[in-house]
């Protein structure tokens, strides 16, 4: 449940991240989607005159997400129950793909085969 080796966490990041957890879960989301600042980007992007959206191509900021999302939201419960995935891990989740090391079963909401 310990962030990445090399990322910094202060007791504001911490702060942020339950922030991010819980500005999610208002607009009816299970597990967030992406870091706040990607979902930002995407939600005031502009379309050109041809009407194509330039996509950022990898973002690695910190989302939290709950192993069990069945545990209901709140911070003196989530201890042993949160994990740290990078944006674009999040994304790539939400959008059903698959890794060696860590997926996530939308049924049962869980996280399956974390590392």
């Amino acid at each position: 449940g310990s962030p990445p080796t090399g990322a910094t966490t202060t007791s504001e990041s911490i702060d942020n991240l339950f922030i991010t957890m819980c500005f999610y879960a208002r607009l009816g989301f299970i597990q967030p989607p992406s870091c706040l600042q990607c979902a930002h980007c995407k939600s005031t992007k502009k379309t050109n005159e041809r009407n194509t959206i330039t996509e950022r191509t990898s973002c690695n900021n910190l989302v939290p997400w709950r192993r069990d999302a069945n545990v209901p939201l709140h911070p003196d419960g989530l201890g042993d129950n949160l994990v740290f995935v990078t944006c674009e891990t999040a994304k790539s989740l939400i959008s059903g793909d698959v890794y060696p090391s860590i997926q996530w079963d939308n049924k049962n909401r869980r996280i399956l085969h974390e590392m």
